[in-house]
């Protein structure tokens, strides 16, 4: 190739970069933009602007992302999918965490036990259990009375022996004891204090529902052999229910007072008259409107019966400071007693024990 050719296709290149080059620079604004205020004037205006200008670009940069909403209907899916035991749904995220909150209450429900209430329990339940031992002697000052003993108390031997049961500290407080004692030390109570325990039911059993009313009504004359054999000044139950129990089986023991003889002429009418019913008692908390009288030279002419709340720390009806204010009234009615200065017990009905028991030596 000759010079003078490669020259004319240089010149020829030359001329075509010339030509493109001008029209990209036609296109181009080179017009001077407007003079924008000096930021060292005002470091305040520089710090407005930059934040402007951030969050311009934050807003075009999430212009076109997925929304709040969606993501979190995605996260509820991702939670769903992972159970085993739950299809995965698209749920809003309300009633995602609505139906979360759902399942975990029906799980804790499930998982809670659930106290089961008691039913009648014939005595080969508790057969393993042993008896407790009554504490009394003659002319006590108080017998007190339970329904039967506790689980806790047979298992340990002692009256009374749980730990929330109210008893010590009630008597302690009333001023029957001049210090708490312990259920073990229970021995002290006839020989130092002149206070008597017994029950009414015999068998151990965890809960008095265990009992039926049968198993009550027949501790009712062997407690009325050891009124008559030790004769206390007042027997106090413990627990309204045994004071309801005892008083109306009770009454309807004692014989009829004898009636003078019919004549000829009412014996068909006092053949067709019903026999009449024993009227249940009204108990109270306090002394009940029932005596036992005993021989008139006796040491102890009369014994009272005193109703308090149960001593069970289950009774939220009445507190340990209500039970041993009960009980300082039986304490200081007693103190009166002694003095001879008791109640008036001639308005009282008297219960007559059955001869079968008024000589018995329990």
């Amino acid at each position: 190739m000759s010079e003078n050719t490669l020259a004319s296709i240089l010149q020829q290149v030359d001329a075509v970069i010339k030509t493109e080059l001008v029209a990209d620079v036609t296109d181009l604004d080179l017009s001077t933009p407007p003079a924008t205020a000096s930021l060292r004037r005002s470091p305040r205006k520089r710090t407005a602007t930059i934040r402007l200008t951030q969050e311009s670009s934050d807003e075009d940069n999430t212009k076109g992302s997925t929304p709040k909403r969606t993501v979190r209907r995605k996260l509820a899916v991702k939670k769903e999918e992972d159970r085993d035991d739950v299809l995965p749904t698209a749920l809003p995220a309300a009633k995602a965490k609505t139906a979360s909150k759902r399942t975990a209450g029906a799980r804790s429900t499930s998982a809670s036990p659930r106290k089961v209430k008691r039913e009648y329990a014939p005595p080969e339940t508790y057969a393993h259990l042993d008896p407790l031992n009554d504490l009394l002697k003659e002319h006590l000052d108080v017998m007190f009375c339970g329904i039967n003993p506790g689980k806790k108390s047979a298992e340990v031997g002692f009256h009374f022996a749980h730990s929330t049961n109210h008893f010590w500290r009630a008597i302690h407080l009333a001023g029957f004891t001049d210090r708490l004692l312990k259920p073990s030390e229970e021995a002290q109570l006839p020989t130092t204090y002149n206070v008597g325990l017994t029950d009414l039911v015999e068998r151990p059993s965890a809960e008095q529902a265990e009992l039926s009313l049968g198993d009550m009504h027949a501790g009712v004359p062997i407690l009325l052999a050891k009124i008559v054999r030790y004769a206390p000044r007042v027997v106090c139950f413990v627990g309204k229910q045994i004071g309801e129990t005892f008083l109306t089986e009770a009454a309807s023991l004692s014989p009829p007072p004898l009636a003078p003889t019919p004549s000829a002429d009412a014996g068909e009418a006092s053949a067709k008259a019903k026999k009449p019913r024993t009227k249940k008692p009204k108990v109270e908390i306090g002394f009940a409107p029932y005596k036992v009288v005993h021989a008139p030279d006796a040491p102890v002419r009369e014994t009272l019966f005193f109703v308090m709340p149960s001593t069970s720390a289950r009774v939220t009806g009445y507190q340990l400071a209500d039970k041993a204010k009960i009980l300082r009234t039986l304490h200081d009615e007693v103190g009166r007693m002694r003095r001879g200065e008791g109640l008036d017990t001639g308005a009282m009905q008297v219960i007559a024990v059955p001869i079968g028991h008024a000589v018995s030596t329990v």
